[in-house]
């Protein structure tokens, strides 16, 4: 298996399939509430901005891997405000135009430098689904502490 497909694999896994480390992005998510989701606890990002904020630097990731100059300025990072349902839409869409990218991006570029960084793509694509597993159990987290 290329690494390529491997990534393709554990994004898939990890999003909506079914990973070793338990429940994926998507069933977790089926479980919050819109209640829920605006919500926070202490002084924790709500569940709606953790969303958007892993949205946000997956379509970074497939703006670099396109080749585009991509950053994502602290307005983007942890947005306010925004509907539920619209959030975990775009975080779906943002599922698909990523495995599209990886379908079309050249295994020879993963050990390329991704630009204006210090590491490469097969680095980046890593973290990007580690980035998700991050941020799925901080929303775990505050799922079961906040009330439906």
């Amino acid at each position: 298996m290329t690494n390529l497909l491997r990534l393709q694999r554990f994004l898939q896994q990890s999003f909506d399939g079914e990973p070793w480390y338990g429940p994926s992005v998507m069933a977790v998510l089926k479980e919050v509430t819109p209640q829920q989701a605006t919500r926070t606890l202490l002084q924790s990002h709500s569940i709606l901005q953790l969303v958007q904020h892993m949205t946000r630097w997956r379509r970074f990731v497939v703006a670099k891997m396109e080749g585009a100059g991509a950053d994502v300025t602290d307005v983007e990072n942890f947005p306010a405000g925004g509907r539920w349902a619209d959030a975990v839409e775009e975080l779906r869409r943002s599922q698909t135009e990523l495995l599209t990218a990886l379908e079309h991006f050249s295994v020879v570029r993963l050990s390329e430098t991704v630009p204006g960084r210090e590491y490469d793509f097969a680095y980046m694509l890593e973290g990007i689904v580690q980035h998700d597993i991050y941020h799925l159990g901080q929303i775990s987290l505050l799922r079961k502490n906040l009330p439906a």
